[in-house]
């Protein structure tokens, strides 16, 4: 296939750009970040925000599949629909990241699609920072439903994405304060959320352009973890006898942290036949090639102290 990607320079995007090119597909792909690993694709550097740029630099290109990791609200949105509604590039199927953020701000347990309704929400066309990143993701689901008509879309609804080679370094960051024995504040109130591996997601997105299925997905593992059991599992695998003790820490903004339950059903991904990893299989798996990485041993990790909140 003829495959036009926006992003994919980094973490699972460039996953699945590897696994494209090595299934013999043609990559062209949109970023300010050139590839560093991939000499067999075509690389353009422009403005994802740009129509102008866009439209001068895809003028007349023809696609079997768009890929778009870098659509954030109906502005990101109207910049695409533009160039397919008004034919400046061909477009036989059209797959973004969404986030299982657009669930919030009321969350729930188990989750399926419906309950975030794109076809009826405001799509009036706006863009971040003016907006939430929930907000942005909501309003670019909706602008596109509501607008781009005439060739499928699918809306991939992607939890927490973890992954020792995340940019964010949320994943290594927990890992290296539980090693260095650094205090990891935690929250009693923490609510359940989903995760993902990085590598189900790249997975999941080739899936869906080679399979050509279309509509909303929910993609994640099958568990779901607190902020508290994640330190939990965590300390589990690296044997440590480190004991969680409670502070009281107010500080809200972190990777794990959740107010509401934000779990999701993800039956219908499974259904069609795709099978995520469980949690405990991939995160042992990157612990252990992290722990490799650094030379740690586990049996000499002893006694740090976690602090939990007590707000």
């Amino acid at each position: 296939m003829e495959i036009l990607i926006f992003g994919g320079t980094l973490f699972m995007g460039k996953m699945l750009c590897e696994k494209l090119c090595a299934n013999g597909h043609k990559l062209t792909i949109v970023s300010r970040r050139e590839p560093d690993n991939l000499t067999e694709i075509k690389y353009i550097n422009a403005d994802r925000k740009s129509y102008q740029q866009l439209a001068t630099k895809l003028q007349n290109r023809s696609f079997d599949t768009v890929i778009d990791m870098l659509n954030y609200s109906s502005f990101d949105s109207s910049v695409i629909e533009k160039l397919i509604n008004q034919k400046i590039i061909s477009c036989g199927h059209y797959i973004f990241t969404s986030s299982s953020h657009v669930y919030l701000p009321e969350g729930g347990k188990e989750l399926v699609e419906s309950a975030f309704d794109p076809f009826t929400y405001n799509s009036t066309d706006s863009d971040r920072p003016k907006i939430s990143y929930s907000e942005g993701k909501r309003r670019a689901e909706a602008y596109l439903f509501q607008n781009m008509a005439g060739i499928p879309i699918t809306a991939i609804r992607l939890p927490v994405a973890l992954g020792a080679n995340d940019p964010s370094e949320r994943f290594t960051n927990l890992f290296e304060k539980i090693l260095d024995k650094k205090h990891v504040p935690l929250s009693n109130n923490a609510q359940p959320i989903s995760l993902v591996w990085a590598n189900d997601a790249a997975d999941f997105l080739y899936w869906t352009a080679t399979k050509k299925l279309s509509g909303i997905y929910n993609a994640g593992s099958p568990e779901t973890f607190s902020e508290g059991e994640i330190h939990e599992l965590f300390l589990s695998i690296l044997k440590s006898k480190k004991k969680i003790t409670h502070i009281n820490y107010r500080r809200e903004k972190r990777p794990f942290y959740s107010k509401v339950p934000l779990t999701l059903d993800c039956s219908k991904a499974t259904s069609q036949g795709f099978n995520f990893t469980p949690a405990f299989d991939w995160i042992r798996l990157e612990v252990s090639q992290l722990l490799s990485k650094l030379e740690y041993n586990p049996s000499s990790i002893h006694h740090a102290e976690t602090m939990n909140n007590t707000e």
